[in-house]
């Protein structure tokens, strides 16, 4: 039997992922004030200063507390700094404003992986599923949270089906194959990742995942056989 990893050296390595290196650069809040402090959060965060980029998102959020992108991008920020537990508050209260946002939902189901609670996260990707069958950041999310839980061809079939619905996102790509070594399927990863477009091959998540290979088929040879014979 494939040995299973740590939950929170699995977590580490699938979460790694989510975050993508800040915040996105397109507002969609109405507001000029509001899309004003956003660009000088993000411009703060990119540059590092994560003390300041935390103030602006906290005094847009006071400002504006039922704004949904400021409270997604507030809570993000307050997960970064090692404040799940305020992030969890703040989407507490933007989700009673907006109990049927999808941003809201997805931000709030990363913000359990990250504090190991897979299963509450699995089934708010799935309420978000309902509603949109092929999201595919709420595809990839539940393939992470169905690895967390050990559920690994789940995690597989939903990590294929949001690469049906965006092929040219690396961070899907990645989770594929790296929930394929987590069973020891190193083959098939190798399938996966050498089938990647050239314009996701330098994909810092891809290298990253090409670099966990070889510490990946030690644990399959360790455990002796090939647990992927006969998968195709």
């Amino acid at each position: 039997m494939m040995r299973r990893l740590a939950p929170p050296l699995l977590a580490a390595l699938l979460l790694s992922a989510c975050g993508g290196g800040g915040q996105n650069a397109a507002y969609s809040s109405a507001s000029p004030d509001v899309q004003r402090q956003l660009r000088v959060a993000t411009a703060a965060e990119r540059g590092g200063n994560t003390a300041m980029a935390l103030q602006v998102y906290a005094s847009a959020y006071q400002a504006h507390p039922g704004d949904v992108e400021v409270a997604s991008r507030y809570s993000k920020m307050l997960l970064q700094s090692g404040d799940p537990e305020r992030a969890r508050d703040v989407l507490a209260e933007a989700r009673r404003r907006n109990p049927r946002d999808t941003l809201l939902m997805e931000t709030e189901a990363r913000v359990l992986l990250e504090v190991g609670q897979a299963e509450q996260a699995l089934a708010l990707f799935d309420d978000i599923l309902r509603w949109s069958r092929s999201d595919a950041k709420a595809l990839n999310g539940r393939g992470i949270a169905l690895d967390m839980l050990g559920r690994h061809a789940e995690a597989r079939a939903a990590y294929r089906a949001a690469r049906a619905a965006d092929p040219q996102n690396p961070v899907i790509t990645g989770n594929l194959a790296l929930s394929l070594m987590l069973t020891g399927c190193t083959e098939g990863a190798a399938a996966v990742l050498d089938t990647t477009p050239r314009s996701l091959a330098t994909s810092g998540w891809i290298g990253q995942i090409r670099g966990a290979a070889p510490g990946f088929a030690t644990l399959r040879g360790a455990a002796g056989g090939d647990p992927c014979a006969g998968l195709g």
